[in-house]
C-alpha cells in the first residue's frame, strides 16, 4: 500500500532523530532517520522500503525527552517512493511514551516531568 491522501488521525510533528529497529531479535538491529512522529505512528527513511505488514520493535529519543527513551512494538502500515520511506503504527505504546509524544507534538516548548511508573 503507497500513502496517499493525508488520513492521518492524530497531530504530527517533523523530527530528525535516529530511531533503532529491532527486527527478528534485540542482536539485529538497524538505525534509520525519523522524519515526523505522532502518537500513532512514525515516518522514517529508508531505502529500500520495509515490506508493509513488517512487525519490529521501535526506539528513539524526543528531543527534550533525552533521559526518556520511547519503545514500543509497530509495523509498516505503508510505503512511499519521494521520499523514500515507510509509515509505521506503534502496536503497544506505554502511557508515559503516549504523554511524552503528545507533549511533544503540541509543542508546549519544554518537556514534563515524566512519571517514575507507567500507569
Amino acid at each position: 500500500m503507497t500513502a496517499g491522501a493525508d488520513q492521518r488521525r492524530h497531530q504530527r510533528r517533523d523530527v530528525d532523530i535516529s530511531i533503532h529497529l529491532s527486527l527478528e531479535s534485540d542482536s539485529q538491529f538497524f538505525t534509520y532517520q525519523g522524519l515526523n512522529v505522532s502518537r500513532g505512528g512514525l515516518f522514517i527513511a529508508c531505502e529500500p522500503p520495509l515490506a508493509v505488514g513488517t512487525p519490529l520493535r521501535v526506539r528513539f529519543v524526543l528531543p527534550g525527552w533525552e533521559l526518556h527513551p520511547v519503545e514500543s512494538d509497530a509495523v509498516v502500515r505503508w510505503t512511499r517512493t519521494d521520499p523514500p520511506g515507510v509509515g509505521l503504527e506503534f502496536v503497544e505504546l506505554s502511557s508515559t511514551a503516549r504523554m511524552m509524544i503528545e507533549e511533544f507534538t503540541a509543542d508546549r516548548g519544554g518537556a514534563l516531568l515524566v512519571p517514575e511508573v507507567d500507569a
